[in-house]
């Protein structure tokens, strides 16, 4: 499946049956660079993309995605098996946390994902995934740091219960360490996680150490979805 088919197939539910007046489109085209030497299918299938984000994020650029990642070509470079409709689905996200969260709160959340994302290409392995163990302490510190303050936004964007108010200070240090560990264990493991995770696909000297994990993660999740 090239692109294009890419880009049609996650847009084609929302951009059904959205017509957008003439003049909007040539606006909306102008703004993205599009030529009328485009072909129609594309620069429709651009259109579509466009239009489904908020009036507001015409302001600032065509994919947020590109102010968290650089790029589609920047974060294929880096991670294994990236596609574009991973990151529509991610520039999708990202219109809903603007519209959810507000400009201020937005631009403190943009700026912690982008260190995440940055992490992640810097020291991540093929699919992503960071062997914390092998971080300096002092880098350490900072992306826990960056991870911890970033949950209350991921709490709030997931529509669940903000986890520093339903956890102590040691629970909710235990469970950023848990979802470092979690990471960690995926890169030694060598495993693609956006394809699922089995256990089986761990190294038998790691499941005693993940199957703790998961139980710390799972308990956590069970306390927010039942609060």
């Amino acid at each position: 499946m090239n692109t294009e088919e890419r880009i049609r197939h996650v847009l084609k539910t929302k951009a059904e049956g959205v017509e957008a007046p003439a003049e909007l489109k040539e606006k909306v085209l102008r703004r993205a660079g599009v030529s009328r030497k485009f072909p129609k299918r594309v620069a429709s299938l651009l259109l579509a993309a466009i239009i489904i984000l908020p009036t507001s994020a015409f302001a600032y650029q065509i994919f947020l995605a590109d102010d968290v990642y650089g790029s589609f070509a920047n974060v294929q470079k880096h991670i294994a098996g990236f596609t574009m409709e991973s990151y529509l689905l991610i520039d999708a996200k990202l219109a809903q946390a603007k519209g959810v969260l507000g400009q201020e709160e937005y631009e403190t959340f943009k700026e912690l994902a982008r260190s995440i994302v940055a992490a992640k290409m810097e020291y991540g392995d093929p699919y992503g995934n960071i062997n914390y163990d092998e971080l300096p302490a002092d880098l350490y510190v900072e992306e826990k740091a960056t991870l911890l303050a970033a949950q209350p936004y991921f709490d709030r964007l997931n529509g669940l219960p903000v986890l520093e108010s339903l956890l102590t200070e040691a629970e909710m240090d235990a469970y950023i360490e848990a979802v470092m560990k979690h990471q960690t264990i995926m890169a030694k493991s060598g495993i693609n996680t956006s394809e699922g995770i089995g256990r089986e696909q761990i190294p038998a000297e790691l499941q005693a150490e993940y199957d703790q994990v998961r139980a710390t993660l799972d308990h956590v999740h069970t306390l927010q979805v039942g609060y």
